[in-house]
């Protein structure tokens, strides 16, 4: 028989797309070039008398009030996967990937965040360079693999659909290594966090998790909050590896940084923690989490 929570998980929807993009251009992406997606994404949105568009980056405040006391500014309901920074090169012709994966009410908006991908691509992926074609829209399926949805023509597709149990419904392990792919901006008091162990950073994953819930989802109170910081005080965190790194620069007034590096824990505690830091591992955690920010991948050690 399911928990509440699980129930919950087993009536929001979850759909991951790879969008393939060809180039027309010679460029250079430095490593930091996708952290700015949203500054690009809303120049080009601004371009357009569609207010959807900008919608999709700056999503209208929750009408309910609870919602509201919770969430305050919502987060798009889309996240860009992005699990390296590096530096590329495309020549002309050359494709890239995009993965985005979208939650629960914002799989409604494929179609227009689609279009305005689209529309990026005639204005350049990075400060007017890089322009390119929307190729292909790949869904993932259930085996872990992707399949072609769309290509070419308008865009009208049907995604695999999950539900966000099945993505997480796994067993808890004893031991876990959680590497951060992109650095994670944690604000506390309207400062950044240079150093940080998992339980100043669990409460971040978990105000993550309730608000995308909550907006996206429309289900709240599926855990017990101080359950769970109690929990998380007691998880055993070795070899912490969490750095600070900068990202240089973004644009003017945009410099900023955040934690990259690796946590190892362990404890009987991961067991209650788990289904929050495996929903964290799909949305991110941290300011600028949609677009790529405070992305980490959790892995269970051999031994």
């Amino acid at each position: 028989m399911f928990n509440s929570w699980q129930n919950a998980l087993q009536q929001v929807d979850w759909i991951y797309l790879n969008y393939r993009l060809r180039f027309s251009e010679t460029f250079t992406l430095p490593a930091w070039g996708l952290l700015r997606l949203r500054r690009e994404l809303l120049a080009v949105a601004k371009a357009f008398p569609q207010q959807a568009y900008a919608a999709l980056l700056r999503p209208a405040l929750p009408v309910d009030p609870h919602v509201l006391r919770q969430v305050q500014q919502p987060s798009p309901g889309f996240i860009f996967n992005i699990e390296q920074l590096n530096s590329r090169t495309f020549g002309a012709a050359n494709e890239m990937t995009l993965s985005v994966g979208f939650l629960g009410l914002a799989t409604n908006q494929l179609p227009l965040f689609s279009q305005l991908l689209a529309e990026l691509g005639r204005a350049g992926l990075f400060k007017h360079q890089g322009r390119f074609v929307l190729e292909q829209i790949d869904s993932a399926t259930s085996r872990g693999e992707f399949q072609p949805i769309w290509q070419g023509g308008p865009l009208q597709f049907s995604p695999r659909i999950f539900t966000l149990l099945e993505l997480i419904d796994d067993p808890p392990p004893r031991k876990v290594s959680m590497q951060f792919c992109t650095p994670a901006r944690l604000l506390k008091q309207g400062k950044p966090l240079f150093r940080a162990g998992f339980a100043d950073i669990f409460p971040f994953i978990l105000r993550r998790v309730t608000s995308m819930l909550a907006v996206w989802g429309r289900v709240e109170n599926l855990f017990d909050i101080g359950e769970l910081l109690r929990c998380a005080s007691q998880i055993s965190s070795c070899d912490n590896r969490l750095v600070w790194q900068d990202w240089r620069p973004l644009g003017p007034q945009e410099e900023a940084g955040g934690l990259s590096g690796s946590l190892h824990l362990s404890g009987q505690e991961l067991a209650l923690l788990w289904p929050v830091l495996r929903l964290g591992e799909l949305f991110g955690v941290g300011k600028s989490a949609a677009f790529g920010a405070g992305r980490y991948l959790l892995s269970v050690p051999d031994d």
